[in-house]
């Protein structure tokens, strides 16, 4: 049970308020000077914008099919993964022509951003009376959204990269690997008699808060292509989802 509700539909909208108090920015003044400075960047921002529409073929569409998990829940469409999988080859075609307009173009469609939440407890073990910080939000997003991410990753991940020293949200690295590097460096400085002090800082829900201009900033300082940077603004834009409960 949710603390302070009732019904199931005082418990949604309880975990509507808390996901969206989590995602909502509270430093207004960084905000709009991150906004000022993209749409001043955006205003004066000359790039290699030109999009290859030979690069988008059925070819392409098979390869980002094959790397999306196959266990993955369907979003709101019910459209799964296997409904792809073992499609009529022509779909592939039509979606790769799709794509390449909505990058021409930097439109996505509106339901692209919709998504379905569904608070799942971070201790299966613990029971009674739980509150919503007790739960971890899982979004389930249309599948064919997730082919097109696939797609803008396989088409520009050169522009997609980070430090070596960041182990989390990337594939195969994981929280082991960073206390395997801490542990090396404490190893380090110890056997050369030397001090070690470390730091721990948790900043709450820092994925969920970040802010999107910013992103979109540090983008365009790599001199990634506009059309890539509009359409993910414009993807950005119409995000939204609904509790599942």
């Amino acid at each position: 049970n949710l603390k302070n509700c009732n019904s199931s539909i005082e418990t949604a909208v309880c975990f509507k308020n808390y996901f969206e108090e989590n995602s909502t920015l509270k430093n207004n003044n960084f905000s709009q000077s991150c906004s000022q400075k993209l749409k001043y960047k955006l205003t004066n921002y000359s790039s290699n914008n030109s999009l290859d529409i030979d690069l988008f073929n059925a070819t392409l569409i098979e390869l980002c099919v094959s790397k999306l998990n196959s266990k993955k829940s369907p979003g709101f469409d019910k459209i799964c993964i296997h409904h792809l999988t073992f499609a009529h080859p022509s779909l592939y075609f039509i979606l790769s022509r799709l794509f390449y307009f909505m990058l021409k173009y930097g439109h996505v469609p509106r339901d692209f951003g919709k998504g379905i939440l569904i608070p799942i407890p971070k201790d299966s073990r613990k029971s009674g009376i739980l509150s919503p910080n007790d739960f971890r939000g899982i979004t389930l997003s249309p599948t064919i959204s997730k082919l097109f991410e696939h797609v803008l990753c396989f088409l520009y991940s050169d522009y997609l990269y980070s430090s070596s020293r960041q182990f989390g949200f990337k594939k195969k690295l994981s929280c082991s690997h960073a206390i395997f590097s801490v542990v090396n460096v404490i190893n380090f400085f110890t056997t050369n008699e030397s001090t070690v002090n470390m730091c721990c800082v948790d900043i709450s829900k820092a994925f969920d808060k970040v802010n999107h201009d910013a992103l979109f900033l540090k983008l365009l300082e790599r001199c990634t292509p506009l059309c890539f940077v509009n359409v993910l603004k414009d993807w950005y834009s119409k995000l939204y989802s609904s509790v599942r409960w």
